[in-house]
């Protein structure tokens, strides 16, 4: 029962780390864009 519930915690931990680098690669290529866009 807590072996469930410490999977469940640690799924959801994982898949918000994930959504937050997928969100900082795309920020990154975003600043990167718009930095050779002012050069």
């Amino acid at each position: 029962m807590i072996l469930t519930q410490v999977g469940k915690v640690l799924t959801h931990i994982f898949i918000v780390l994930t959504q937050v680098s997928v969100f900082l690669t795309w920020v990154f290529a975003f600043l990167t864009q718009v930095r050779t866009f002012l050069t």
